[in-house]
C-alpha cells in the first residue's frame, strides 16, 4: 500500500514552518482507495509571499484545525504504508516534524517519484511537476495547492508503475535500499561508485557548478552522512535541493585529503562551504627575555608569522606543543604563561626563583632548536591510491610545497627530485596547522628527512 503525499506549507524548510494543507491518497498500487484532505492552522503567519504563491491566506485557516488534530486520522490511513511524494523529503521532513512537535513519533518508508521519474523517465526535459506533467500529458489542475498537486502526482505514480518492468520500484522502498536517503536530483550510480577509501569529494549543482567540497577517510560513508541525518533547517534543506552531482579524487592517505580539500576550497569557493570563508585567527609560540634575564615562552596572537617560533590556526594546538616542549626540556609552566605553579621548583607565582639562569636559558634554547629542527626539509609518505603507490607531501622548512605520487622509494631520491614528481599547491594558516600537527604526530605516515 502506498500513501501518496502532498503538503503546502508557510515556507521552504521545517525547521521553523508549518503545514497549511495536506492531502493524502491511499493508493493499492492498482488503483486510489481513499483520499483525504485538509487545510491546517500552522504554528505560525502565512508570508504573503506563500499566499502569492498557493493562494493560502491567514484567513483560509483561521478556523482550520491544527495539525495535532490531524494526527489521529493521518496515523489510521497511513500506517504501514510507503509514503511516496514528489520531491519526497521535502513533505516527509514536514509531516514527520509535525508528529514530532506533538510528542510523536512518524516513521515511514519512503518513494520519491523524481528519482523514480529520472529512473524510468530518462531524458525528460526537467523533472519538476508541473513540466513532467506537460510532458507526459498529465492533467495539472489547481498547482501549488495540495489536492490539486496530488492528482497529479497520483496520475505520474500510476505511469511509473506501468514502466516498471524490473521491480524497481519496489527494491527502492525498502529501507536498507539505500535509495530513499539520497537528494532527488542525484544520480544512484554516482553514489554507488563512490570507493570506501581517503578521498576529497565534490557536489555540483544543475549546471555543473561546484557548491561543496568535503574530504574523507572513507568518501562513501562520508557522503551518506550528508544525506542520513534529521537535520530540517533551511541552509540543510537548500544544500540537498541543489546537489545534482557528486564527483572524487581518491588521495591514499587522509593527510593528501586534507590539503587537498583545503587548495581546492580556497579555488573555487564553494557556496556552501564555511570554515576556509572565515577570517582565521592565528595562535604564535613567542620567545623574549625577562628583566631578570630569563628566556621566557609565550603564547599570544599572531599578528605577524615572521616573529613567530611556530604558528597555528587553533590555541589548543599551540599549547599542545608549547606543553610538550615544557615537559620534553624541563621547563617551568610558570615562566611559559602555563600556570602560576612550578612542580619542578614548588614554588605558587609567576616566577621561578630557584632556577639557575644560565642553565635554564640553555634548556630553553634546546627547545627552540628542536622546534626549529622540525622545520627541516622532509617528505611525509603515505599509502598511494592503490597498493603499488605511495602518497608524498613534500616541507621546504617551515614551506609547505605540494602532494603528489610515486611508485619509487623516496629514500633514494633526492630533494630536488622529488619537487618535481609534487603538484604544487598554495599554503594556507590552515595548510601550516595541517602540516605542524603531522610532524608531532606522524603515525601512520613516515617522516623522511632530505
Amino acid at each position: 500500500m502506498y500513501a501518496i503525499v502532498d503538503v503546502e506549507t508557510t515556507g521552504s524548510y521545517a525547521a521553523g514552518n508549518g503545514i497549511t494543507e495536506i492531502a493524502i491518497c491511499i493508493h493499492d498500487g492498482e488503483k486510489p482507495i481513499h483520499w483525504f484532505e485538509s487545510l491546517v492552522r500552522p504554528p505560525r503567519n502565512i508570508p504573503m509571499y506563500i499566499t502569492g504563491l498557493t493562494g493560502i491566506s491567514n484567513d483560509m485557516v483561521m478556523d482550520a484545525p491544527s495539525f495535532e488534530e490531524l494526527i489521529p486520522e493521518i496515523e489510521r490511513i497511513t500506517k504501514g504504508c510507503i509514503f511516496v511524494a514528489h520531491h519526497v523529503h521535502f513533505d516527509y521532513t514536514f509531516v514527520r516534524n509535525e508528529f514530532e512537535r506533538f510528542g510523536k513519533s512518524f516513521n515511514r518508508n519512503k518513494l520519491c517519484t523524481v528519482r523514480l521519474s529520472r529512473k524510468l523517465i530518462p531524458g525528460s526535459p526537467s523533472y519538476s511537476l508541473g513540466r513532467l506533467c506537460n510532458h507526459l500529458n498529465i492533467r495539472h489542475e489547481n498547482a501549488h495547492r495540495a489536492m490539486g498537486d496530488l492528482k497529479a502526482t497520483v496520475i505520474l505514480f500510476e505511469k511509473l508503475l506501468g514502466l516498471d518492468r524490473n521491480n524497481y520500484i519496489l527494491s527502492s522502498s525498502k529501507r536498507n535500499s539505500g535509495e530513499v536517503i539520497l537528494p532527488a536530483h542525484l544520480p544512484r550510480e554516482q553514489f554507488d561508485s563512490l570507493p570506501e577509501e581517503p578521498g576529497v569529494y565534490y557536489f555540483k549543482d544543475g549546471q555543473g557548478k561546484i557548491i561543496y567540497i568535503g574530504k574523507a577517510a572513507n568518501l562513501k560513508q562520508r557522503v551518506r552522512q550528508h544525506f542520513s541525518g534529521s537535520d530540517s533547517s533551511q541552509r540543510s534543506e537548500a544544500f540537498k535541493r541543489h546537489i545534482y552531482e557528486v564527483r572524487f579524487k581518491k588521495t591514499g592517505s587522509e593527510l593528501v585529503a586534507l590539503l587537498l580539500e583545503d587548495s581546492e576550497i580556497r579555488r573555487f569557493w564553494p557556496r556552501f562551504n564555511k570554515a576556509q570563508k572565515n577570517p582565521t585567527r592565528r595562535y604564535g609560540i613567542y620567545q623574549y627575555e625577562d628583566v631578570s634575564g630569563i628566556y621566557r615562552l609565550a603564547i599570544n596572537q599572531a599578528p605577524s608569522a615572521n616573529s613567530a617560533l611556530q604558528t597555528f590556526v587553533r590555541l589548543q594546538d599551540a599549547r599542545n606543543t608549547l606543553g610538550q616542549m615544557a615537559g620534553a626540556f624541563g621547563l617551568c609552566p610558570a615562566l611559559c604563561g602555563m600556570g602560576s605553579f612550578c612542580e619542578r621548583c614548588n614554588v605558587q607565582g609567576k616566577k621561578c626563583r630557584s632556577e639557575n639562569v644560565p642553565a635554564y636559558n640553555k634548556r630553553v634554547r634546546q627547545a627552540m632548536g628542536a622546534l626549529h629542527n622540525e622545520s627541516r626539509r622532509c617528505a611525509l609518505i603515505g599509502q598511494g591510491r592503490d597498493q603499488d603507490e605511495q602518497s608524498l607531501v613534500l616541507v621546504d622548512g617551515d614551506k609547505y610545497l605540494g602532494f603528489g605520487f610515486i611508485q619509487d622509494h623516496v629514500e633514494s631520491k633526492s630533494f630536488e627530485e622529488l619537487a618535481k614528481v609534487i603538484e604544487r599547491h598554495p599554503e594556507s594558516p590552515t595548510v601550516r596547522n595541517i602540516i605542524h600537527k603531522a610532524l608531532l604526530n606522524p603515525d601512520p605516515l613516515k617522516v623522511v628527512y632530505l
